[in-house]
């Protein structure tokens, strides 16, 4: 029987800062690199893009033990990139699947003084079975993550669906799965099929949106009229912030 795979990607806006400095981005890739972990792959280990574990052994940056010698080097010299070039861009991938590699992404840009604090986010990259337990697994990487990172957007979109770029002007767009830092209430968007409260100090911070228990079929018209009425919902209470706000 022929398993259908999608191309999805789940991006985490991180922090703005005026200054992205070592310890910082340290901890941050710590705390997502771990999460990923815990929810997707207890065994997974990071290279640079393009090497293996076969091909490159020496050149590991992150394990389940954490981060070796040589990936705090690569961090480092990412912020003084940033720092002295005014931007970095480099891409981690879990090597150890060999024949189908999970990446990741970190891009950082520095501080433009007296307009804004600097900017950087992080994405990871799937190709993977459509299935419920996938996105449950993914359902619960993304809370993992908005605990951590409770005041800040995580989305999930598919590759394969139409972005509602075209028709909104450019904010986050929601395909899939979002994390909101906002309670939501399900009463408010029956349409969902998962509203996961994120809650810090005994207070609700944030919202986790499951929107399907499936993969969405752009050929299937409820499919589109779910993702577009919460999307159109969730800008109408301005909850949804423009792209370069983030």
């Amino acid at each position: 029987m022929e398993i259908n795979k999608t191309q999805f990607d789940i991006k985490i806006h991180l922090p703005r800062m005026q200054q992205i400095v070592f310890t910082d981005l340290n901890q941050q890739l710590h705390d997502i690199l771990n999460t990923y972990q815990y929810c997707i792959d207890d065994n997974a280990h990071w290279y640079p893009d393009r090497s293996t574990a076969k091909g490159k052994p020496k050149a590991l940056i992150y394990s389940p033990e954490g981060f070796t010698e040589y990936g705090l080097k690569k961090l480092s010299r990412a912020c003084k990139q940033i720092d002295t070039r005014g931007s970095v861009l480099f891409f981690f991938a879990d090597s150890q699947k060999l024949s189908n590699c999970n990446l990741m992404s970190y891009s950082g840009y520095k501080a433009i003084e007296g307009f804004q604090a600097g900017e950087s986010s992080v994405g990871f990259y799937f190709n993977l079975p459509e299935s419920k337990q996938i996105i449950d697994k993914m359902a619960s990487f993304i809370t993992g993550l908005a605990q951590k990172f409770s005041h800040n957007f995580i989305t999930m979109n598919s590759r394969e669906i139409p972005s509602s770029i075209y028709i909104f002007p450019p904010r986050i767009n929601l395909s899939l799965m979002a994390y909101i830092p906002s309670p939501l209430q399900h009463k408010d968007y029956p349409e969902v099929y998962q509203l996961i409260p994120i809650i810090k100090e005994n207070t609700h911070v944030g919202t986790v949106i499951v929107l399907f228990d499936h993969f969405p079929n752009r050929q299937n018209i409820n499919d589109i009229k779910t993702m577009y009425s919460v999307e159109l919902k969730l800008r109408e209470a301005d909850l949804l912030p423009m792209k370069h706000d983030l």
